[in-house]
């Protein structure tokens, strides 16, 4: 996914990430779509699973979901199905978060911890 950007947000995009990635060390990295910003995006999903493997004895113990299929394809990625189902037989290494109405209508937010 190549979203529309000035090259400087992009690259402020991947230092921020970056940063976040390297002094919080994540177990789970998110976006509200899919990886963006093409080769960009992908170097910070690997730059993730590289910095994960190391601080566990070199076994990958972190996920990166994605909400758009074909980044999910070749195990990049866990694909992220948010109040929907697959249209497509799954392998179950997605992550579903179906809300039910209630919460979906909670005036506080769509989601509660």
């Amino acid at each position: 996914m190549s979203r529309n950007a000035p090259p400087e947000w992009k690259l402020e995009y991947f230092q921020r990430i970056k940063d976040l990635i390297d002094n919080y060390h994540p177990d789970l990295l998110y976006t509200d779509g899919g990886i963006p910003f093409g080769d960009l995006g992908y170097k910070l999903v690997s730059h993730f699973y590289n910095v994960n493997a190391k601080l566990h004895g070199g076994k990958v113990q972190g996920v990166y979901t994605s909400k758009t299929r074909r980044d999910c394809d070749t195990g990049t990625c866990a694909l992220d199905i948010e109040c929907g189902v697959a249209n497509h037989e799954m392998d179950g290494s997605e992550q579903r978060s179906d809300l039910r109405r209630p919460a979906m209508e909670d005036s506080r937010g769509w989601a509660r911890v």
